[in-house]
Parts: structure tokens; C-alpha cells; sequence
């Protein structure tokens, strides 16, 4: 990450405006106002029910919002999750998203980008390519849903909890990759984290969430002096997921 540039000062790619979002009629996300733009990481920070996934699945289309709106290459967002998708926005969830039965080449053949992109990225997976996905470690896994999503050059990156059960070097080589793509590709990313510390080193900016509301936006240098408050707000109690 360099804050030599001004993260943020370019044109939205994806915007949230006054965003409220939930389940029925219970909102778990309050009047946000988040954007990503070309070429940045933005961190969406905040304890487990504070509102990070719940805001990630209305921005790709799988939640029709509350109140406000989403917003899509400069226009309000219309449709479900594989339109956005022919557009170029690209969504990895918590869960692995690998075909357990299908070997590793077959995984990389499914997606949009060329296995060779992928593998380029990752080249620790090209040893196990001909091995069956469910075969695989869970570190392997997440490469391998991570290097197919980014390997089809998205424009934006939604990724939720790359980290989830993972040891710190995996969780480093994958958001190595992610920088990697942003710095070369222009990728946005916005990168839904609970290990503070680790996805500020890689962010250009951070909004921190607290029971539905956003308590802190800044550049990830300015979160980084910040970083005990931001992790005091981890400690709030827990609402809707």
C-alpha cells in the first residue's frame, strides 16, 4: 500500500447512499455511506453482528436494500448478483466456494479468467492441480476460490473473511495476492476483515462498524494510529449477523 496517492479521490465504482439494510423489516445497517473506487483496498471493519456481511450482501444484490441505495458504476443498482457480475463484480464469501468432487484444474476452467491468470498468482497451487478440490487443505481451498474470482480481472472485489481459520502466513499470501491486483489491474476490493491489524497493513482505506453504524472512516495510515480504539469497538456487544 502507498499513501503517497489519495485513496478514495476518483469515482466511486460501488456506493452505498445512506444505505439501511437487514432482514424484514430489522435493520442491522444504518444510513452507511461507503464507496470503493479503481485501485484500493477499503477495510470494512467491526465486530461479528456488526453489520459487515449483512452490508456486503446488499451491495453484490443478494438483499434488496431498506432504505437508501446501492449504487453500480455510477448507477442505482438493479438486479441480483449474476447481473452485476457480467459487469465485473466479483464476490468471495466466507465459505470456500470450491466443486469438492472437481479437480483443481476443473475449479479454475469454471470460472471467467484464465486458469494461467490464476495460476500466475498462486503458482503453490500448480502441483495439485489434477487433485480433487475437497483433497485440498483449507488454505488451499480459499486459494483456490480466491485466484478463480480474481483471475476473471473483476472490477471489484467484494471479499468477506478471506482470514476465517486460517493461519497468519496464508492470511498474508492472500492478501498479497489481492494487493497485487489492485496495484496492476486497478482492482476495487472492498475487504470485509476481523483481523484489524493484518488488513490495515494492506488497505488504502477503513470504515469501522459498531452495532449497524459506521463509527470511524479514514485512510488505513490514519486507522493505524488509531488501531487500539478501532479495536476497542470489537468489544461492543453483538446485533443482527
Amino acid at each position: 500500500m502507498s499513501d503517497t496517492a489519495t485513496p478514495g479521490a476518483g469515482p466511486a465504482l460501488l456506493e452505498a447512499v445512506d444505505l439501511s439494510a437487514g432482514y424484514g423489516s430489522l435493520a442491522a445497517v444504518r444510513n452507511l455511506n461507503l464507496k470503493v473506487g479503481a485501485g484500493e483496498i477499503v477495510a470494512l471493519l467491526g465486530a461479528n453482528g456488526a453489520g459487515k456481511t449483512t452490508t456486503i450482501l446488499t451491495l453484490c444484490g443478494e438483499l434488496e436494500p431498506l432504505g437508501g441505495e446501492v449504487r453500480w458504476l455510477g448507477e442505482p443498482a438493479k438486479g441480483p448478483l449474476h447481473r452485476r457480475a457480467r459487469d465485473g463484480l466479483s464476490l468471495v464469501t466466507e465459505e470456500k466456494s470450491v466443486f469438492m468432487g472437481l479437480s483443481a484444474s476443473e475449479n479454475l476452467r469454471l470460472g471467467s479468467g484464465d486458469p494461467s491468470a490464476a495460476i500466475e498468482l498462486f503458482p503453490e497451487l500448480e502441483p495439485h492441480l489434477a487433485r480433487k478440490a475437497g483433497l485440498l487443505s483449507g488454505g488451499q481451498q480459499q486459494m483456490l476460490t480466491l485466484a478463480r474470482a480474481l483471475a476473471g480481472r473483476p472490477r471489484v472485489l467484494l471479499a468477506d473473511e478471506l482470514s476465517l481459520g486460517l493461519a497468519p502466513i496464508l492470511v498474508h499470501r492472500l492478501l498479497e495476492a489481492v494487493r497485487r491486483c489492485v496495484d496492476d489491474l486497478g482492482t476495487g476490493v472492498l475487504l470485509v476483515e476481523q483481523h484489524v491489524r493484518e488488513a490495515l497493513q494492506w488497505a488504502d482505506r477503513v470504515y469501522v462498524l459498531e452495532r449497524g453504524v459506521c463509527v470511524f472512516e479514514d485512510t488505513a495510515s490514519s486507522g493505524r494510529l488509531h488501531i487500539e480504539e478501532i479495536e476497542r469497538s470489537y468489544l461492543a456487544g453483538p446485533t443482527a449477523s
